[in-house]
């Protein structure tokens, strides 16, 4: 006897280009963990139940995209860009 897998009639499955594959969804939330305090690949690893090499790998193409930084200490931190004034501060395009 086979089971016939139920799905609700309201659910809608992405499917095609716009779905986010797994790894996307797993670089989000890495991203979402690492603004909140750094971490290191392991501590990243355990937190979501991912395997070390994919945490390695996501956090390697977010050091090259200039979004983390690595610290001294191994630990992974989201990096923060400073906004320096521009010489015509007080100007009505500025963002001040």
């Amino acid at each position: 006897m086979t089971r016939a897998r139920r799905v609700r009639e309201d659910f809608i499955r992405p499917i095609g280009p716009s779905a986010p594959s797994k790894k996307e969804l797993a670089k989000e939330a890495i991203r979402w963990l690492i603004r909140r305090n750094p971490h290191n690949i392991p501590e990243v690893a355990e937190h979501f139940g991912l395997h070390k090499s994919l945490v390695s790998e996501i956090l390697g193409e977010m050091l090259e995209n200039l979004e983390v930084v690595r610290k001294q200490d191994g630990r992974y931190a989201f990096r923060c860009f400073v906004w320096e004034p521009s010489r015509t501060a007080g100007q009505a395009n500025d963002p001040i």
